[in-house]
């Protein structure tokens, strides 16, 4: 039960930084490119910060879906499994009770 439980932890760890981590980049990436479109005079490399602030923007939101789906999944399977974990020890209890 603890490997399970350390590696639980590392999951929802990495999965919370993750979700973070893709927020942070989409935040920042839209920030930069509107920066830099603002900044630049070439109207050619205002387009060309648009369309890559855009696609950092679509992956810090896809990385932070990822990870907080993680999250999502690894709490679930927790839940079921503590609950299944609970009702062993409470039929052992009644079973006990009862002789």
């Amino acid at each position: 039960m603890f490997m399970r439980s350390t590696t639980e932890q590392t999951i929802i760890s990495v999965s919370t930084k993750m979700t973070a981590g893709g927020g942070v980049t989409a935040v920042g990436s839209g920030v930069a490119g509107k920066t830099l479109r603002i900044t630049t005079e070439n109207p050619e490399i205002a387009n060309n910060a648009m369309a890559w602030a855009d696609i950092g923007v679509i992956c810090g939101i896809v990385i932070g879906l990822a990870g907080f789906i993680v999250q999502v999944v690894v709490a679930y399977r927790r839940d079921r499994r503590e609950t299944i974990f609970h009702r062993q020890r409470m039929s052992i209890r009644d079973s006990g009770n009862e002789s």
